[in-house]
């Protein structure tokens, strides 16, 4: 027969543990949410072409010293109603078939290798062993169908910016939502999201940057697993790396005994 827990046996019991969560969520903590969320979505939307020339700005005047080529600002129809995006024009520069040659080959061989070489490192050896197959793939098409490829340096930064403009908008919203699930932390997550974003936007111009510098002098061919392996993917390992930071602060404040009202038994 199972054992009732009594009243002075439950305030003895720490918080953090099976059968306790904290308090469900009411519509005050929704609404919270909803008058920070959609008003700074709004203002988003309609400065984002602003954001986008800054960027595209700034990255043009980097790109150029740093490769001595000419770059010029284009703006690019993109959200009908709050408007279109600027980035950054400039001229590419196809793999030779001897070097497509040389990295088909030499990405093979560091597959080979990893697929032997005993490490205890083991998922590091799987993400740079996915981003050689990728680079072989790109090396191979460039072997054989080089001459087709139907994309530019323009193509790829007019993608990067577009692409960009909607992980920010949909990192601030993933953040504002998963967040207002925890009652209680208004300046922790008002904090937290700042130091969020501008990591994030931080991340992105100095992704784009070397980006195009590398597709620029590089060619082509480093094109694919760049997008594919260095993409977005980080932009939200940042989004978990803060929404972890922000759990952990909310663990430490809830476990204290004075804040034993916000757990509830299942």
């Amino acid at each position: 027969m199972a054992k009732t827990i009594d009243t002075q046996e439950k305030e003895r019991i720490n918080y953090t543990r099976d059968y306790r969560h904290l308090e469900k969520i009411g519509l005050l903590y929704m609404l919270q949410m909803l008058i920070l969320l959609i008003p700074l979505m709004i203002v988003y939307l309609c400065s984002y072409t602003k954001l986008t020339y800054a960027v595209a700005d700034f990255s043009a005047n980097i790109i150029s010293e740093v490769t001595g080529k000419a770059t010029s600002l284009v703006k690019l129809d993109y959200l009908p109603i709050f408007g279109g995006v600027y980035c950054v024009n400039m001229q590419g520069k196809s793999p030779s078939f001897t070097f497509s040659i040389i990295s088909c080959m030499v990405s093979l061989v560091i597959i080979l290798f990893l697929s032997v070489a005993k490490t205890k490192n083991k998922p590091l050896m799987i993400f740079f062993t996915i981003a050689l197959w990728i680079h072989f793939a790109s090396s191979l098409y460039f072997v054989l169908f080089g001459r087709f490829f139907p994309y530019s340096l323009n193509d790829y930064s007019e993608l990067y910016i577009k692409q960009q403009v909607m992980v920010w908008l949909v990192i601030m919203a993933v953040y504002m939502i998963t967040t207002s699930m925890i009652p209680d932390m208004f300046v922790y997550r008002i904090g937290l999201f700042m130091a969020l974003m501008i990591l994030d936007f931080l991340y992105g111009v100095v992704r784009y940057v070397l980006y195009m510098v590398i597709i620029a002098e590089g060619s082509y061919i480093f094109m694919a697993v760049l997008f594919f392996i260095f993409g977005i993917m980080f932009d939200f390992l940042l989004l978990v790396a803060v929404y972890s930071i922000y759990i952990y602060i909310a663990g430490c404040k809830y476990r204290n005994k004075k804040r034993g009202d916000m757990w509830q038994w299942s």
